[in-house]
């Protein structure tokens, strides 16, 4: 998993990942194919 934060904690929350976060998929041929197409949506 690769990903960038601003500010990825605050005062109540101290949890970097959030679950609608990850997704599954590949790189193929330059370009993201996901696993699921509900990943795409995001």
């Amino acid at each position: 998993m690769i990903t960038t934060y601003n500010r990825p904690f605050d005062h109540g929350d101290h949890e970097a990942i959030k679950l609608h976060v990850p997704v599954i998929g590949k790189l193929e041929h330059g370009r993201v194919v996901y696993a699921y197409r509900a990943d795409m949506q995001r």
